[in-house]
């Protein structure tokens, strides 16, 4: 009994902590919905800017690398646009949805690589058309293979990506306009070898398990998302070590 009666004032100065912790909160929140209600143009500008840089604080995270333990370079098929020296230290392939705008936002960052680094690194381009989201990227992917059955793969990568039209008509609009054999090019829109071509870099995709576009592998390791410039520079780097 002597146990008990002095037990009873630790359990109450426990309670009377734990109702304080409460109410204190409570008083937190309802200042703060007052300040946000009510408070000065000075208060919320100080609590913006606190929280803002609070924001800027974190590290944005925007792109994703992992290891590749599958070789690249069976991988790399004659029907890939290929740039640069076959035996440059350096292999990037690049793996483009051209209806994706993040693969669109990528073009300058891409075509800035390639005249950065065209001494260490060879450039090969992959397709990856993502029909579920894109239904009409195929048709582009096909377009840009036969240009580049006319060694023009570059220009018309910029054709498309600067038009969204993927119309037949416009898709040969763009060949004429770069100068190529415009009977040659309509046929091979419908040539099943290019669709062979196509489904090749789609398993390559599946068995690297990249998950969307714009993708990239760089000697064994897979890159998902755009990396900056400066980060593009630091993988080289450590890609050449």
């Amino acid at each position: 009994m002597e146990q008990q009666k002095q037990s009873h004032p630790i359990l109450y100065s426990c309670l009377a902590l734990i109702v304080l912790a409460i109410i204190g909160f409570l008083c937190l929140v309802m200042y703060y919905a007052w300040i946000q209600k009510y408070g000065t143009t000075m208060k919320k500008n100080e609590l913006y800017t606190k929280f803002r840089q609070k924001s800027q604080d974190i590290p944005q995270i925007t792109y994703r690398i992992s290891d590749i333990g599958t070789p690249m370079l069976p991988m790399i098929h004659p029907h890939n646009p290929s740039f640069g020296k076959e035996d440059a230290p350096i292999t990037l392939l690049i793996f483009i949805d051209f209806d994706c705008p993040f693969c669109k936002k990528a073009v300058p960052g891409v075509h800035k690589l390639m005249t950065e680094y065209k001494e260490p690194v060879r450039f090969v381009f992959k397709q990856l058309p993502v029909e579920y989201l894109h239904p009409e990227a195929t048709k582009a992917a096909i377009a840009a293979q036969c240009a580049h059955e006319q060694k023009a793969f570059l220009p018309y990568y910029d054709a498309l990506f600067a038009n969204p039209d993927r119309s037949e008509e416009t898709l040969l609009l763009h060949a004429q306009n770069l100068g190529l054999n415009t009977k040659n090019f309509r046929n091979c829109l419908s040539s099943p070898h290019i669709t062979r071509q196509i489904e090749k870099d789609l398993k390559d995709a599946i068995t690297l398990d990249i998950a969307g576009t714009p993708a990239y592998s760089i000697n064994q390791k897979k890159i998902e998302g755009e990396p900056s410039a400066a980060e593009w520079k630091t993988l080289i780097i450590d890609s050449l070590q």
